[in-house]
């Protein structure tokens, strides 16, 4: 008996809304635990771990379907640049961990969605009106509230996860 597109709609559905609280999960356990490694080790071998952890779970989840097509781009120096943009995101991430609070670190990592529809304007030609406008100011405004620029937080560090929110923005 073939399910219906209803019914294959409802499953697709949830599916995805358990991926979505799976990866909310493993989101910040990722940044946990690249905090308390950050500490006692180089930062070039927490990215690395990363990078090699990422790889083993996209190669384990889409290997079987798409074998060596995986592998494969039809852009390899945007590629090569997106990964570059992703590497510095990471480093600069990294590097600021063991001198900021996660909640500070992943606050300002917050920024990135506004930044992405602010570059949106040069890079890609779009338009953003003056209701997306507004709504940037005000995530910005929230993210200087959360940070408190001039209280407590390392300027180093919070300088170094801006770096981070705008390379990922860049990778967007």
């Amino acid at each position: 008996m073939t399910p219906t597109t209803g019914e294959v709609s409802s499953r697709a559905l949830l599916r995805g809304i358990g991926f979505m609280l799976l990866a909310m999960l493993l989101l910040p356990s990722m940044n946990g635990i690249a905090k308390y490694l950050a500490a006692e080790y180089p930062m070039i071998q927490v990215v690395w771990a990363r990078f090699a952890g990422h790889l083993g779970a996209m190669v384990l989840l889409f290997a079987p379907r798409m074998g060596m097509a995986l592998f494969r781009t039809r852009r390899p120096g945007l590629q090569l640049l997106r990964s570059c943009v992703m590497f510095v995101s990471n480093s600069a991430f990294i590097t600021a961990l063991p001198l900021l609070q996660l909640a500070i670190a992943s606050a300002i990592m917050f920024t990135t969605p506004l930044m992405v529809t602010a570059l949106s304007v040069p890079l890609l030609g779009e338009k953003v009106g003056w209701r997306r406008w507004s709504a940037i100011l005000v995530g910005f405004a929230g993210t200087l509230v959360v940070v408190r620029p001039g209280g407590e937080v390392a300027l180093t560090g919070a300088l170094l996860v801006l770096v981070s929110a705008a390379c990922f923005a860049f990778y967007q």
